[in-house]
């Protein structure tokens, strides 16, 4: 089922009746699964499928297409066609990236914005695994449910991937580079380590660690690391 999501009378029935569409979490199905680079090498999946029910043309580019960090040209070329039909995401969710980025302090003033560089996709393995999540949702899509719903993909080339051919692994490599999105759970922005004594000094041989394995700050009595754990942790630890 299809709900409009921006018109007024679902703002009001929100506040009025706790009724749908705004009282869905946007996130109707997660689906957990391991790819065939993961399988038989661990038993924690590293691959997720979340199914939302509207795409990103739902609201006709009112706030989606801003969220998403859509440019106008790509929105215009890819998503807007389809703003008055039926339309549902199935996203391809890397659970354990092996692409690593850093995070860099801009000065010595703290009030100065840090350097953040993600490398997202620096890795060829991450974009192998997305690909065979991709591949995966079609094969969704040829389930008889789907097709009796007349499910398909979008087949209009995404802007700046027209010189390959859809549905092609290059395709496919080029569409993943140009919308691969982050879902906002970055960790390991503070590197933890041990201690060389009860003052929380750093260790003389490693001024790159930043949190004691007992989530206190160094150089910092009585500062703990607590609401932003998952900045200490070394890896994404999957949702």
């Amino acid at each position: 089922m299809q709900y409009d999501f921006v018109l007024r009378h679902s703002a009001s029935a929100v506040h009025t009746h706790a009724k749908r569409p705004w009282t869905l979490s946007g996130i109707e199905v997660l689906g957990t699964f391991h790819s065939s680079l993961h399988a038989n090498k661990s038993t924690v999946p590293d691959l997720q499928l979340m199914v939302l029910p509207l795409g990103i043309s739902k609201d006709n580019g009112f706030i989606l297409k801003k969220t998403m960090g859509i440019s106008d040209e790509v929105y215009d070329k890819y998503f807007a066609p389809f703003s008055h039909q039926n339309t549902i995401t199935i996203a391809p969710v890397l659970l354990h990236p092996k692409s690593s980025g850093e995070l860099r302090l801009q000065s010595s003033n703290s009030f100065d914005k840090p350097l953040i560089d993600p490398k997202y996709l620096s890795n060829e393995d991450d974009i192998d695994t997305l690909i065979e999540g991709l591949y995966f949702v079609k094969k969704l899509l040829n389930t008889t449910i789907m097709r009796v719903h007349g499910a398909s993909l979008n087949r209009r080339s995404f802007p700046g991937c027209e010189n390959h051919v859809f549905d092609t692994r290059k395709y496919w490599k080029c569409y993943i580079k140009h919308l691969t999105l982050t879902s906002y759970h970055p960790v390991g922005t503070c590197r933890i380590g041990d201690v060389v004594d009860a003052a929380f000094r750093y260790p003389e041989d490693n001024f790159e660690l930043f949190v004691h394995y007992g989530l206190v700050l160094f150089e910092l009595q009585g500062l703990n690391v607590t609401v932003s754990l998952a900045l200490a942790l070394p890896n994404v630890i999957g949702d």
